[in-house]
């Protein structure tokens, strides 16, 4: 009887044991579980933050392409414009120069080396504009319209450029500020165009107009002693008249035979055809004149047509 009592009390003990390693290991797999589905609810947080990741560096790949094809396209069309203007700027016959704010020569066309007497470009970029200009005149207007440039205001003048080595030459300039993002100049522009035939010409005119002046001269003082004389022994104021108009004709057909030789000379049979031209009648033959030709200088050949009259 005890020793059952002993056994039932042993397998009482194992009993208990066991329920107790029963309730400790689901306490473990509870805790199992739990850590389980915590690690499948972060992965799967993990998961979705990840994709999200993915997705929002997809998008920023996306526009970043879209900007770069953008970016090129502008870059495209920016070269296409520089090169449309670079190949206006160097096909022009104008000199074109670029200088910064200290008048100093950035870039020029390609007449500029040419035009400074320079060899190549080398010679021309960094260098002040204003230093080619050896004519204190010119100079002194080339450094006005800088200043003036540099306060944002545009300038036109016309300068002489005096290269040693070679002729002087004439030129009609444009100075116009090129402003910057804050509307202020940032660079200055300068356009150059060759007027030296212009300016001959205009010399040649002035000249002309000067020995225009001094002819009409020379002649209204001729005219005047023709008439003084004429005035002087005419009989009557009739025949003074007659003989004024004859001699004043005589003086026109004479100025005919001088223009023809560019008033430089005169044909002595020129001369002595228009002279008895006034007294033929229309009569061929009335006159006979014979004897070689001889050019005369145009203040004899003016007194020799009176003469003849």
């Amino acid at each position: 009887m005890a020793s059952l009592e002993a056994e039932n009390k042993h397998l009482r003990a194992l009993l208990m044991q066991a329920s107790r390693q029963a309730e400790t290991e689901l306490e473990r797999n509870g805790r199992l579980g739990r850590i389980v589905a915590s690690e499948r609810s972060a992965s799967r947080v993990e998961a979705e933050r990840v994709g999200a990741e993915a997705a929002r560096m997809r998008a920023e790949a996306s526009e970043r392409a879209a900007r770069l094809a953008i970016v090129e396209e502008l870059n495209a069309q920016l070269l296409a414009s520089e090169e449309f203007n670079r190949r206006i700027l160097w096909t022009t016959t104008d000199c074109v120069k670029m200088l910064d704010l200290d008048g100093r020569l950035i870039t020029v066309s390609e007449t500029g080396p040419a035009v400074f007497g320079v060899p190549n470009f080398a010679g021309l970029v960094g260098r002040p504009w204003a230093e080619f200009w050896s004519c204190a005149d010119s100079r002194a207007r080339v450094l006005h319209a800088l200043v003036q440039a540099r306060v944002g205001m545009p300038c036109r003048f016309q300068a002489m450029l005096d290269v040693s080595g070679g002729p002087a030459t004439w030129w009609d300039i444009a100075v116009t500020p090129i402003n910057g993002a804050d509307g202020r100049p940032e660079r200055i522009l300068a356009v150059s165009r060759d007027i030296t035939e212009l300016k001959q010409t205009e010399d040649r005119q002035t000249l002309l107009m000067q020995e225009l002046a001094h002819r009409v001269k020379n002649t209204l003082a001729m005219v005047q002693a023709v008439a003084a004389q004429t005035l002087r022994n005419a009989v009557s104021l009739e025949a003074a008249g007659e003989a004024l108009g004859a001699r004043l004709v005589a003086l026109a057909q004479a100025h005919d035979v001088l223009m023809q030789g560019s008033w430089a000379s005169a044909s002595l049979s020129g001369l002595v055809a228009g002279a008895v031209a006034l007294h033929g009648d229309g009569a061929p033959g009335r006159f006979r004149v014979v004897g070689p030709d001889v050019t005369l200088g145009p203040r004899p050949a003016m007194t020799l047509a009176l003469m003849l009259h």
